[in-house]
């Protein structure tokens, strides 16, 4: 059962959907965790320079529905509990915003924007607003919203090792940065999975202070900063995530690099 749903507003501040005193409940949550009830297509993700690479991604968004109710102690207090909510949902509009939630002992998010507006009845003599929002996600998958991180700086046996442990339900997509200085292009190996990241040609050669980051979600590379696609080896690189439970990474690279990985356990 998912409780304690805050969206967070343009500011970043984390807008409350229910709350102890009563004045903002939620009667019905539908869709927030597992897959759409509606038929879900697979297809290969698109990286965001345009290629197709391996690993399919959902094309349809997630359909999230509220049911709830806004109550005050007269008529302007219940119209100051919709306007906060709202108000949240309206900055949403331009970008997409956090929802927030706790799923038994699970504290996820998911990122959101409304699917239409608030429909909503007003009961002015009861102090009393019912209200429907549907939201969408565009991914199916929430994430934890306490993040993870390892580091390696001293190799073993020619290569840097790391052991992180998703503890979801699905894949998580990791962040790696590596930093220099280096003498090879790195390769980074998911052992658990069999699958390797490969940069080439010489500019991925990490010089001293030189960071590369590696965003597996995005399927892209920045170099110190800028955005260097190009240092992909897309025949060779098979993209991983981090599969449920332990991993073990090693990235193939000699020099004083430094190998660090950050995820987010990641769940259904």
């Amino acid at each position: 059962m998912q409780t304690n749903l805050r969206l967070r507003d343009a500011s970043g501040t984390p807008i409350p959907l229910e709350s102890d005193d009563s004045k903002r409940l939620l009667t019905k949550i539908v869709g927030l965790r597992g897959l759409s009830t509606q038929r879900i297509v697979e297809r290969d993700k698109v990286a965001r320079h345009g290629s197709v690479v391996e690993g399919p991604t959902y094309l349809q968004h997630k359909l999230i529905t509220l049911d709830g109710e806004f109550w005050g102690t007269d008529w302007d207090d219940a119209m100051a509990q919709y306007d906060a909510v709202n108000g949240a949902l309206f900055d949403a509009l331009l970008t997409e915003r956090e929802l927030l939630f706790d799923d038994g002992s699970l504290q996820l998010k998911v990122l959101v924007r409304p699917y239409g507006d608030m429909k909503s009845i007003f009961n002015q003599v009861g102090n009393q607003i019912v209200y429907q929002q549907q939201l969408v996600a565009p991914d199916v998958f929430c994430l934890s919203q306490t993040p993870h991180s390892l580091t390696a700086d001293t190799p073993v046996g020619g290569s840097y090792v790391l052991t992180p442990t998703n503890a979801g339900t699905a894949g998580a997509s990791p962040i790696i940065t590596i930093t220099g200085p280096g003498t090879t292009p790195p390769v980074i190996l998911n052992n658990t999975t069999g699958q390797n990241i490969t940069t080439h040609t010489s500019a991925a050669v990490l010089g001293g202070g030189d960071t590369m980051v590696i965003d597996v979600f995005a399927r892209s590379i920045t170099l110190t900063g800028a955005e260097r696609d190009d240092l992909i080896d897309f025949g060779a690189t098979q993209w991983w995530d981090l599969s449920k439970g332990d991993n073990n990474l090693s990235m193939l690279a000699t020099g004083g690099a430094t190998f660090s990985v950050a995820w987010r356990d990641t769940y259904l």
